[in-house]
């Protein structure tokens, strides 16, 4: 039998009507059987043909099957309805956009679902009003929409596979959720009760327009605009050259005209659901946002060198950056001056910068430490500038969000929401650029809906969305997550070919990726930057951490004393730093030799301690070096097996540490 639930803590939504005489068994070539075992189900004479699920699954057919000879009343004037989503006859197996875009309605609606048994469609379990159940909709290319409800005119039996059963039923008006006949009409309508006047809602609009009706657009855009006593006819065209044609979505639309009384939704013309890839061995439909351009574009070779765009100077580009770091390792106490710094909080003793100033968008499991890091930065400004640097001037710079564990579309929802609330705009040598924000997610297993962290497909689909949305809006997003268990306690040096917990489209997916460790013989947190798809002007970032206490009262009125935290991230060269690394080694080996006589490898080794591999090539590499050299053992010290020692040239000597580390910093 095919008909299994997997999750035994799920329960289909056939199992309320499990005991009553609906079901019937269905063969190989989706014939339905009734539980008498004659072929074939009717409308007339089915008494004793239809039983309960056990009684079907008894016939022992490769399938079972529900059968709406008459309609189902769920709830008071709702039915039962099937929904056959099926594109098995069209060319290349590609579905309709608007089969698309009633799948994407529905699933994020949460109501029942199944895959169908070809693999090419899908059935929508739901409850609806008899007036407004249609009976099938015929689209191009072969595909349909059929409806299964037990009312005449519509077909009656149905096959349930439950491959990949989700969702409840739930109510729905299937006509609410077709696109619009007539959108130019509408949106004209959607416009006339939003103003003109606002900069960021104008923009905004007006890249929902070109992305929506691309050219054809601009008269409805201009025609709106006129509204606004600011309306300058002149700037209006260049303006819409800069749209790229595919920026927000009608969604956008839909809130900010909700906003000003609206009640109505706008449907999109331009499917901006769901891109269907159907595994036709298994049936299994996996849905991902769809592409801005399902073509490819041309794109003309400039004929000049275009600058990268920067979120920290010279180190961290735009994009969607994955940040990997073992458990305990500080990662939110070293991103949040990283993100400080890109809102304009930076310390006169870090060497970073900022040049475009952003507002930042900080999603935390853990508001605490988020808050004692910024107190702590407030308080190093304003003793260095002398003038006060207030929470809430920073809050409205550095805006933090408590962690929400959200599905894909969700996420999809909110990152556009913070793009809309935190856009801002400068002044450049071309004119006013916008800016958008920097998101960042920490973590993203306190974030991301995943049930498996080692599922790529699950994984690839929340990457999807982040590079779709910075796509769309050029929006920098940083993604925290945990390196593998196996990286804890390892040294920085040692994790260049590690990522991020999980399934490998984490790294894949991301425009950039970076390590965020310890060195182990400095115990310096260190931000290393990994794959990259730009030249870097440096490799990584050191953090320099001074704690402080302060007197506070607690809840229970005593007066306790409360740490908090300030770090300074410093611009870091790997070569230098493990070369310092190497000289503090050099250094620790001479101090060992001094305090043997007439010692050989071996001995160094055991009397230094830690690995045996590790102080061999040092050794070897000091030799080579001229630091250390091989003397002839004299006549009295001769030893079984070798006649020479190890000892310090005196030719070859390291430079000071401190003076190593303070000609870097």
């Amino acid at each position: 039998m095919s008909n299994i639930i997997t999750k035994q803590e799920f329960f289909p939504f056939w199992e309320q009507f499990r005991n009553l005489p609906l079901f019937c068994g269905f063969t190989e070539t989706k014939r339905p059987v009734g539980i008498d075992g004659i072929f074939g189900i009717a409308e007339k004479s089915t008494a004793g043909r239809l039983g309960s699920y056990d009684q079907a699954v008894a016939i022992n057919q490769p399938y079972i099957g529900l059968s709406l000879l008459n309609p189902i009343e769920v709830e008071k004037d709702y039915f039962l309805v099937c929904i056959d989503f099926d594109w098995k006859n069209a060319s290349g197996y590609k579905a309709d956009p608007v089969q698309l875009k009633l799948i994407g309605e529905l699933s994020a609606k949460v109501c029942a679902y199944e895959t169908s048994l070809s693999g090419n469609g899908c059935h929508f379990w739901v409850m609806m009003k008899k007036e407004e159940i249609p009976r099938v909709i015929n689209l191009p290319n072969n595909c349909q929409i059929e409806f299964f409800s037990g009312f005449v005119g519509q077909k009656k039996n149905i096959l349930l596979t439950d491959w990949d059963s989700t969702g409840h039923l739930q109510k729905i008006n299937i006509n609410a959720l077709l696109p619009n006949a007539d959108n130019h009409q509408i949106i004209k309508t959607v416009l006339s009760y939003i103003p003109a006047d606002d900069y960021q809602e104008w923009i905004s609009i007006g890249m929902i327009i070109k992305k929506e009706y691309q050219d054809d657009g601009y008269e409805i855009w201009d025609e709106w605009s006129r509204k606004s006593a600011k309306y300058d006819p002149f700037a209006m065209r260049s303006k819409w050259e800069s749209f790229k044609g595919d920026g927000l979505s009608i969604g956008t639309l839909n809130k900010i005209a909700n906003h000003y009384g609206y009640e109505g939704k706008i449907g999109s013309i331009n499917e901006d659901f769901a891109e269907e890839i159907i595994n036709a061995e298994t049936g299994e439909i996996i849905f991902k946002p769809k592409p801005y351009s399902l073509e490819y574009r041309k794109l003309p070779i400039p004929s000049t060198m275009s600058a990268p765009k920067w979120v920290i100077d010279g180190i961290i580009p735009t994009g969607v950056g994955i940040i990997a770091g073992s458990a305990g390792v500080g990662k939110t106490t070293a991103i949040v001056p990283l993100s400080a710094i890109v809102a304009g909080y930076q310390s006169h003793l870090t060497s970073l910068s900022a040049k475009v100033r952003r507002k930042v968008v900080y999603v935390t499991e853990d508001d605490s430490q988020v808050f004692r890091l910024l107190y702590g930065i407030q308080k190093c400004l304003t003793s260095h500038d002398g003038k006060k640097h207030s929470i809430e001037e920073i809050g409205s710079w550095f805006h933090v969000y408590s962690s929400k564990r959200v599905t894909h579309a969700q996420l999809r929802e909110t990152l556009i929401e913070a793009y809309e609330q935190h856009l801002g705009e400068i002044d450049a040598k071309t004119g006013k650029i916008a800016v958008p924000p920097l998101v960042v997610v920490d973590t993203a297993a306190a974030n991301l809906d995943i049930e498996n962290e080692n599922d790529n497909a699950q994984i690839s689909r929340f990457m999807a969305v982040l590079k779709e949305v910075h796509a769309q809006t050029e929006m920098p997003i940083w993604l925290v997550a945990h390196l593998t268990k196996t990286a804890k306690g390892m040294d920085i040096d040692s994790l260049d070919t590690l990522s991020a917990r999980g399934g490998g489209a984490w790294e894949a997916d991301a425009n950039w990726t970076a390590i965020l460790s310890t060195d182990k013989d400095t115990d310096q947190r260190i931000f290393k930057m990994n794959k990259r798809r730009v030249e870097l002007e440096f490799g990584e970032i050191l953090f320099d951490s001074v704690s402080h206490e302060e007197l506070v009262e607690d809840y229970l009125g005593d007066t306790v004393p409360v740490a908090y935290r300030y770090v300074t991230p410093f611009q870091s060269d790997a070569n230098v730093r493990i070369a310092k690394k190497m000289q503090n080694k050099e250094t620790e080996i001479l101090k060992t030799i001094e305090e043997l006589d007439y010692p050989s490898a071996n001995e160094i080794c055991r009397a230094h301690g830690g690995s045996r591999q590790f102080n061999m090539d040092l050794i070897t590499t000091m030799l080579e070096k001229g630091i250390l050299t091989k003397e002839p053992l004299p006549r009295t010290h001769l030893k079984k097996g070798r006649d020479d020692y190890i000892k310090f040239s005196g030719t070859g000597s390291t430079e000071p540490l401190e003076k190593i580390r303070a000609d870097f910093l």
